[in-house]
């Protein structure tokens, strides 16, 4: 019986994880045009975060 109770919880979490996963994937688009918009009024604002395009000079650093 002990064995039965444990394989029941194994599922139950995987299927809440499956169900976590389901409710991101099917609001991305929401999900991802306001992640955009966030990203444009800290551009806006002159702020620099996450720039992908800054280059580092590492010869510059002393290790």
């Amino acid at each position: 019986m002990k064995v039965a109770n444990l394989v029941l919880k194994i599922a139950a979490l995987i299927l809440g994880a499956a169900a976590i996963v389901c409710c991101i994937l099917g609001n991305l688009e929401t999900i991802t045009d306001g992640l955009v918009c966030v990203r444009d009024r800290i551009k806006s604002k002159g702020v620099r975060c996450c720039s992908g395009d800054a280059e580092v000079d590492f010869e510059d650093w002393d290790i």
